[in-house]
């Protein structure tokens, strides 16, 4: 089993903000939907 270091504390120590992992889909979802909620029309669908 792998195991993966927990970056929690190191990053808001070092960057000022926990670590967060994201699936880049969802990502590109949630700006997308947000860019066309502020302006529509301005991502192709």
């Amino acid at each position: 089993m792998e195991q993966r270091p927990d970056l929690g504390a190191e990053s808001v120590q070092r960057y000022g903000h926990p670590y967060y992992t994201l699936y880049r889909a969802y990502l590109h979802r949630l700006l997308a939907e947000e860019v066309l909620a502020a302006q529509p029309g301005a991502v192709p669908r």
